[in-house]
């Protein structure tokens, strides 16, 4: 994350105060292993410079930090969130305008070493979703014109009541700064959002603000691949290729897209036991009824109405593991890949905030760690 450094902090080094000297030591030893950035004025860098109660190795940070201001300036306008650190205060100051948030914390917070360390993040797959949610920030760092920031998380596994475990835990020791991930799980625009999202909700504690949770606007991870992504993974598959047909539809037929559970797709049998009334059934029916191959009666006395039975799929599914092929295909694909408006709006959002709290360097590793 950055971390900007007040111009008040100055009267500390010159007063030697020991508890923000270790504070410092440890923002260099984050800056010198690339978990954050840091912005600060130029006479606090010239002075953290050559403060002698900090190690040589700090002080080259501080350094090197002092001789890249002139392309570091901007940084401090670049990302919607970030820390100001003050000499004094209260944690739990978050300053907001738009959709821009600005945590206030006293120096003495980063006397532990915990929060100099690369920031958490937690989402329902380590390797799958979080090596997604890596690409969309990488996209936006793209379209931003900054893609020398360098992306720096630790993956935590989260999914259900995992992702409320970790979030409390985390959020209770104060360490690291962390950011949670979790699908939205709306059925429809009518809908609330999951029980997951809502626990993590109800667990986050306001005062509380070196943890973050971001719940997609839509349903899952899945529903922001890009269809041309799922296109080329169809290849001859008729079962795949079925399922691209009624993603090309749904794009015409906003915004069923963003709802639609793109592992199992949507069944007679949902909306039947739903019952014509549901939110469910008030949201897709206008929508299905514009296909011309629109099955809508079922005998309802048949076992095949029971959901895992039903063999009457009004928009089919890519089955579980398709998220596992997504990666690899983007792997040889890049990130060029084309986008409808409202799902580069989405990854933009997505992306910005992951940038914001996972943004860092490729560090200063020759400079001598314990120097």
């Amino acid at each position: 994350m950055l971390l900007k450094l007040d111009e008040t902090l100055r009267p500390l080094l010159a007063e030697c105060h020991p508890q923000a000297e270790e504070a410092f030591q440890h923002i260099a030893s984050a800056v010198r292993m690339g978990y954050h950035l840091v912005v600060a004025p130029r006479k606090l860098l010239r002075e953290l410079a050559s403060h002698n109660n900090l190690t040589p190795t700090a002080r080259a940070v501080y350094a090197k930090l002092y001789e890249d201001l002139p392309k570091t300036r901007d940084l401090a306008s670049l990302f919607q969130r970030c820390i100001h650190i003050l000499p004094a205060g209260d944690l739990g100051v978050v300053v907001s305008q738009g959709l821009e948030r600005t945590i206030q914390a006293p120096i003495r917070y980063f006397e532990d070493p915990g929060l100099a360390t690369a920031p958490a993040l937690i989402c329902e797959s380590i390797i799958v979703d979080a090596c997604f949610y890596r690409r969309v920030a990488t996209y936006w760092l793209r379209k931003s014109r900054n893609e020398g920031i360098h992306l720096r998380f630790e993956p935590r596994l989260g999914g259900g009541q995992n992702t409320v475990t970790a979030y409390a835990e985390v959020q209770k020791r104060k360490k690291p700064l962390m950011l949670c991930i979790t699908d939205g799980d709306r059925k429809s625009s009518d809908h609330d959002i999951g029980d997951t999202p809502k626990a993590v909700r109800n667990v986050d504690d306001p005062l509380m603000p070196l943890c973050e949770h971001l719940v997609l606007s839509v349903r899952a991870v899945e529903n922001l691949v890009p269809t041309p992504v799922y296109e080329r993974l169809a290849g001859g598959n008729p079962d795949r290729q079925s399922v691209v047909s009624d993603l090309k539809w749904l794009e015409t037929a906003k915004p069923g897209r963003a709802y639609l559970h793109f592992k199992k797709g949507l069944k007679l049998a949902d909306l039947i036991q739903e019952g014509p009334d549901s939110a469910l059934a008030r949201f897709w029916w206008p929508l299905l009824r514009k296909r011309t191959d629109l099955k809508e009666t079922c005998c309802q006395d048949q076992p095949c109405v029971k959901k895992e039975k039903c063999l009457c799929p009004l928009l089919k599914g890519f089955g579980d593991k398709i998220m596992n092929a997504v990666i690899e295909d983007m792997d040889d694909i890049g990130q060029h890949v084309e986008k409808d408006d409202d799902l580069d709006k989405e990854w933009c959002r997505i992306g910005s905030v992951i940038a914001a709290w996972c943004c860092g360097s490729d560090g200063l590793r020759s400079f001598p760690a314990n120097g």
